[in-house]
């Protein structure tokens, strides 16, 4: 899963990526956090005027989203925290996953980064989950309203029978899918492929996940 956090600086959206890839990590499904300002420090890219034009985020910003899909597309889960302004491309490469879950972060208090803030940033109309992270509530309260809102079913099947090869008994042939549907679909291909024994055991567990 992709899980693109946006919004300006100093909205808090660094700091629930961090622990969104805390909680992902210690749920045994592994995530690499990608930072904006991380980034910034690696690639030695200065806050100067030709590097905050619109041209230049955009282009950066495309070559970051190849980068977080190239990752993503090897089964790891990325927590990407950018300002990310552009509508257009955003869609774009939003309508290009399925795997991708993007939140908006925003804030009204001032807390010292609005120099910072892109001035023609262009905020998401649908389909992004919205966190506010001002106002009295803490950190840990907003966190776990951010975590419920990203949780999802899944259903988690597991194939098992006499007859099955070394990796199938060490792995437990478990796998996750979103959906009922997608699940059968992968359950007739594997039976009709591999040599389970005449009554394999096919177990189904629904979970909710982040």
């Amino acid at each position: 899963m992709i899980y693109w956090l946006i919004g300006q600086p100093g909205s808090g959206k660094s700091t629930l990526a961090r622990r969104l890839k805390e909680k992902l990590d210690s749920n045994n499904t592994p995530a690499i956090h990608l930072d904006g300002d991380d980034l910034r420090k690696i690639f030695e890219v200065p806050y100067t005027k030709e590097n905050l034009t619109k041209e230049y985020r955009i282009t950066q910003t495309k070559a970051l989203q190849r980068f977080v899909a190239h990752i993503a597309d090897q089964g790891i889960n990325v927590v990407v925290s950018t300002v990310n302004p552009y509508k257009d491309i955003r869609e774009e490469f939003k309508n290009s996953r399925k795997d991708i879950k993007e939140i908006y972060v925003t804030t009204d208090e001032v807390r010292g980064r609005e120099h910072f803030h892109v001035k023609d940033f262009e905020m998401p109309k649908m389909n992004y989950i919205v966190i506010i992270t001002h106002g009295k509530r803490k950190e840990d309260d907003t966190f776990e309203i951010f975590c419920s809102l990203l949780r999802r079913k899944v259903y988690v099947t597991t194939i098992t029978a006499d007859k099955c090869d070394d990796f199938c008994k060490a792995a437990g042939n478990v796998k996750t899918f979103d959906s009922l549907e997608e699940k059968e679909e992968w359950v007739k291909a594997e039976l009709a492929t591999k040599n389970y024994g005449e009554y394999p055991s096919v177990y189904v567990e629904e979970k909710e996940v982040i």
